[in-house]
């Protein structure tokens, strides 16, 4: 069975968008625990989404498209440093609600700037093949299945290959 990596890529984009506001909210309202259970319910799709992307994805645009997918790359490392630091923000109720909500919107902003940017690179893929394309979405069945935590990728721990 084949599947559409466009637009599953896509729809994880939009759910992990989603999410990201939803726990901004959380931290407005000084509900951090809200905040660490909408986190969690996305921990595994943002893990092995971004293994996908580094592993398989982002190599296979860059010899497609050359240069021009390294700040997706680049990004990454931003992600993982925030995706770090927004975990431990949610878990420090030691924060004052002001430092709760910057530091939170601190911490989310790259994810989404990430997202929004990868979002406008998937264009490209309309450009594969179908082989390619197939290909990919092998891939893309086979991190899911790995279950990659955030904490894990953002910590490019070497347990989960692809």
């Amino acid at each position: 069975m084949t599947i559409d990596v466009l637009a599953e890529l896509e729809n994880e984009h939009k759910k992990i968008r989603n999410t990201m506001l939803d726990i901004g909210e959380s931290f407005e309202k000084g509900n951090l625990l809200s905040g660490m259970k909408l986190l969690g319910s996305i921990n595994g799709l943002v893990g092995a989404h971004m293994k996908f992307e580094d592993d398989i994805l982002y190599p296979m645009l860059r010899r497609s498209f050359g240069e021009s997918i390294d700040s997706l790359i680049d990004e990454h490392t931003e992600v993982r440093v925030a995706s770090t630091h927004l975990a431990e923000t949610l878990s420090n109720f030691h924060l004052s609600e002001m430092e709760q909500i910057v530091e939170g919107w601190w911490d989310i902003m790259p994810l989404l700037n990430h997202v929004d940017n990868c979002d406008t690179a998937l264009g490209k893929m309309k450009k594969l093949s179908k082989q390619e394309n197939y290909n990919l979405g092998e891939k893309l069945s086979e991190a899911r299945s790995l279950k990659i935590p955030m904490l894990a990728w953002a910590k490019e721990l070497d347990e989960y290959r692809l």
